[in-house]
């Protein structure tokens, strides 16, 4: 069932998953409780997204990289990097080209963030070769990842294998990046480090305008409230001023790019505005710096107006009163100066090396402007310890000046709060922040939302490292509608059709006209062609398929049709076929006789699908089936040719039917004598019939389509009494063996009377004088000949019944296990059904057991058994009356015997059925043949 709206989407249930909840799992792999090494890992629907892989800035080798092993990164499908610092993409060339980590995963950053990620690796390789148990990975490492990163836009979105995402502006440093995901319909949002405040080159995070349904957040500043940003430059600068008059050092130490970018726009703007300090120099100690200041040239327009504006009159970052230095040996420190040197957190490098040399001197001044991690030199020094350790292991003191003036591009709770707010997630999962930031964050939030209204209250998770969080979603699937909808606004519960077509976690329902207008699919029509051996008139054939189908029509060589009923007669209308046979030859109903005789039907088309078209050649008649492949028509197809096969094995359908000149013999079976798998040989060599229950074998002898050995009288042989002369019209069936008598179906359109107990009085005075003849025949009575119907032998003969019959042993023995064959009676099977004896006699159908269960298991296996491979039946035959020789004794034949097949003839006014012969007359009319 699928419901519509008026936007043209599908809400279908179920479809898919259907009522089934869907968990989402989000694992921190070092963002769980720390700031250092950034990781996050989301899995959902058989997908597994992985955002950053940053290395901890406190430690080194294979202790600064996140736990890989809670997840399996060859089920990694994409990763995305917020941007370029060390704690959120220095892993990433070890992930890719030292681990297992999925080789045909895609990883994808933004341009600016690739352009600086080479150079910013190929520097911390540098600066990391202090031993070689260290060194994570090579240059050449970094340089055969490159090919694998893919770069991407600002909204931009992607898909990859059902993961749709795109990039928003993250503010934080140029390029940075947050991510929404979507998988089935569910969005999270990874935001990395972000920023809301607009400063002096960058603009502030945006605001996603799409609701995500999970916000994973960073945590880094907690609770804390940064100093508005004018109040922070003014503290700043004057405290760099302050020193640098007292005749001191200034020392920064800040990250390559990102902050130190936005302070030399400060310090520089700040020199011009006082001329007393503008012969102190100002350096910045970062080739890494110089050559990535390109990159802030190129990608100019991805900052805020004001740097576009100063960049339409010259270059924003060419520093009027900044100079680069390259080394400490270049460096004259005799007399003030302010030196921006990196790493950001002391940890090693070039502004290492001067705070252990400047530091003793209580004139020089530290001025720490970014977060510090926990187990850095500079969170430690923020401590106001006594001394510091250098990295030579000796002691010195610690007299410098410490300032912390954060210019940090994080957020902080008001910034974090009001992003949420916008937002508005239903989940929110805390990462990047330690512990004890991220506790504080959650129960401030829980206060601020979780103490109102149910419907605004959010889910908070603050999870460690390598621990999960499970998120269930229950959602309708969506579908869009592509050219099936009417113009108008559907009603709700409207049905509608087409081809529905999946891509990864989307469905589309389209006309299949629309499926190459739409997609890249093609629509192929394929045309079924079966060519199968013709045993019967085509007229014949569209009779028996009209008694399957409800819309027939055949036509003759001239295309002109007839409709075919479900009853096999001809109707005006039926099936959408035409007005009639051929206009030059007289109409008439299928398989009926008109006087100029039926008509040529050379074409056939069942239920407007399947077409049937008579050929002959140097094989014999054929019928060439066609359709066009589908599910429905090739079940009619196969219904179609199971009958043509059928007839094709009985050579004909009934008694009507019959060969046409030059048709393929009847298909062959098996021989009577092959063994039945999993049963006793059958005798080649039948026993010797008993005296009392089994007479000799007549010569002459046919058999019914039960397999009960019958013989035919000649046609004007006369009996002693009124059933002899009905057995000797070649109408009643003479039983050659004493074996149980199968009852006669009755017609179709007969039905069993209680008050005409002639008709059974003579049907079994028939059987019974048959009998006697045929167990004593004239020791000149010639060979009866066979009683024909158009052409065609109208008994079936040995070879095909003993066929048959070794065919439906051999179906019921794989249906149901070995069977037994009786010796005396060859038309006997014994078998065993669940721990239950059962007799079946296939020459009456009869079936006997204990169990009725099992007893009506067997008799509908073998009565299905028998359909398919025995003929119809003959007293369906529709010129049996017309086949009825006239005797010219006892009222049995003749002109005015002759009645219509299948239908019981009332006798004409003021006559009675009071004499035998009269009663033979009905047996015959009833189908009655013994």
């Amino acid at each position: 069932m699928a419901s519509v709206n008026a936007k043209k989407t599908l809400r279908l249930d179920p479809l898919g998953t259907g009522d089934k909840a869907d968990v989402m799992e989000i694992t921190p792999l070092g963002a769980g409780g720390e700031v250092g090494r950034s990781c996050c890992v989301l899995r959902f629907r058989g997908k597994m997204i992985m955002f950053d892989c940053g290395v901890h800035p406190a430690y080194s080798g294979l202790a600064s990289l996140p736990f890989f092993d809670p997840v399996d990164l060859d089920e990694v499908d994409i990763l995305l990097a917020t941007h370029f610092h060390l704690d959120h993409a220095a892993a990433l060339p070890y992930l890719m080209e030292k681990t297992n980590f999925n080789p045909k995963a895609r990883v994808f950053m933004t341009h600016p963030t690739k352009a600086i990620y080479k150079t910013l690796m190929s520097d911390f390789v540098r600066v990391s070769h202090h031993s070689a148990d260290d060194n994570l990975y090579s240059e050449a490492d970094v340089l055969r990842t490159m090919p694998r990163i893919e770069s991407i836009d600002y909204h931009q979105e992607v898909s990859v294998d059902g993961i749709r995402f795109w990039a928003y502006n993250a503010g934080h440093v140029l390029g940075a990046a947050m991510f929404m995901v979507e998988i089935a319909g569910v969005r999270v949002l990874y935001t990395g480090d972000f920023s809301r405040e607009e400063d002096r080159h960058l603009k502030s995070a945006e605001v996603p305008p799409t609701r995500p349904d999970v916000l994973i957040v960073e945590s880094t500043y907690g609770v804390q409230v940064h100093e508005p940003r004018r109040v922070r430059e003014a503290r700043f600068t004057q405290r760099v001023a302050s020193v640098v008059r007292r005749g001191g050092r200034v020392l920064m130490p800040v990250f390559a790019l990102g902050r130190a970018q936005e302070l030399l726009l400060i310090l520089d703007e700040f020199w011009e505005a006082n001329p007393d300090i503008q012969d102190v120099p100002i350096y910045y100690a970062s080739a890494l710096a110089k050559r990535c200041m390109s990159v802030y040239q190129t990608y100019i327009n991805m900052m805020n107006d004001a740097v576009r504006r100063r960049y339409d009159v010259g270059n924003p970052f060419a520093f009027k009163y900044v100079s680069s230095l390259r080394s400490i040996d270049d460096l004259d420190d005799r007399n003030p100066c302010v030196v921006m040197a990196s790493p950001g957190m002391l940890q090693s490098g070039l502004s290492r090396a001067l705070f252990e040399r400047w530091c003793p001197d209580k004139r020089s001044g530290l001025i720490l402007s970014g977060y510090s991690v926990e187990g850095t030199l500079a969170k430690h020094v923020l401590t106001e310890p006594q001394s510091i350790t250098r990295m030579d292991g000796k002691e010195v003191p610690l007299r410098c000046s410490v300032d912390y003036i954060t210019f940090s591009a994080h957020s902080d709770f008001l910034q974090t709060s009001s992003f949420i707010d916008a937002c508005q997630p239903g989940n929110i999962v805390l990462v990047h922040g330690s512990s004890e930031e991220m506790s504080r964050l959650r129960m401030a939030l829980d206060q601020r939302y979780n103490r109102g209204p149910p419907e605004r209250r959010i889910a908070l998770f603050t999870p460690k490292n390598s621990h999960t969080v499970a998120l269930a979603f229950r959602g309708a699937t969506i579908a869009k509608a592509i050219g099936v909808l009417p113009k108008h606004a559907p009603a709700d519960g409207t049905r509608v059709s087409g081809v529905m077509v999946r891509k990864d976690f989307t469905h589309t329902l389209m006309a299949p006209d629309d499926l190459q207008r739409y997609t890249r699919l093609g629509l192929s029509h394929i045309r079924q062609r079966l060519v199968l051996p013709l045993a019967v008139p085509m007229g014949e054939l569209a009779r028996e398929l009209a008694k399957l189908f409800e819309n027939v029509v055949a036509s003759s060589r001239s295309g002109v049709g007839s409709g075919v009923d479900c009853l096999g007669g001809a109707s005006g209308s039926g099936g959408g076929g035409g007005s009639g046979w051929d206009e030059a030859k007289p109409a008439g109903t299928l398989g009926g006789v008109s006087p100029s005789g039926p008509p040529a039907v050379n074409r056939i088309v069942v239920v407007s699908a399947v077409t049937l078209m008579e050929e002959r050649d140097t094989g014999g008649h054929k019928v060439v089936m066609s359709w066009q492949a589908d599910n429905s028509t090739d079940m009619v197809a196969d219904a179609i040719a199971a009958l043509v096969l059928r007839a094709a094995v009985a050579g004909g359908i009934g008694v009507g039917g019959g060969r046409p000149p030059g048709a393929p013999a009847p298909l062959a079976i098996e021989a009577p004598n092959t063994p039945v798998p999993g049963s006793a040989p059958r005798p080649l060599v039948s026993p010797a019939p008993s005296k009392t229950s089994e007479p000799p074998a007549v010569a002459g002898v046919k058999r019914t389509v039960d397999g009960t050995p019958v013989s035919a009288l000649a046609p004007n042989g006369k009996g002693s009494s009124p059933a002899e002369s009905t057995a000797g019209s070649g109408q009643a069936l003479v039983k050659a063996e004493a074996l149980p008598i199968l009852d006669p179906p009755i017609p179709p359109g007969v039905t069993a009377d209680a008050s005409i107990p002639a008709v059974a009085s003579a049907a079994a005075a028939a059987t019974a004088v048959a009998m006697t003849s045929a167990a004593t025949p004239g020791p000149c009575s010639p060979a009866p000949p066979a009683h024909v119907h158009g052409g065609a032998p109208h008994l079936l003969d040995d070879d095909f019944v003993d066929a048959a019959l070794a065919v439906t042993r051999r179906l019921l023995s794989a249906r149901f296990g070995p069977i037994q064959l009786s010796r005396r009676r060859p038309t006997v099977s014994r078998l065993v059904v669940d721990l239950h004896a059962v007799t079946v006699d296939h020459a009456t159908g009869r079936v006997a057991c204990v169990s009725a269960v099992v007893r009506e298991r067997v008799r509908l296996a073998l009565r299905r058994i028998q359909a398919a491979v025995l003929p119809i039946p003959d007293y369906y035959c529709p010129c049996c009356a017309d086949c009825i020789p006239d005797d010219g004794a006892g009222g049995g034949g003749g002109a005015a015997s002759k009645v219509e097949a299948g239908v019981k003839r009332e006798p004409p006014p003021g006559e009675m059925l009071n004499g035998p012969g009269d009663a033979a007359k009905t047996a015959i009319a009833t189908g009655d043949r013994g």
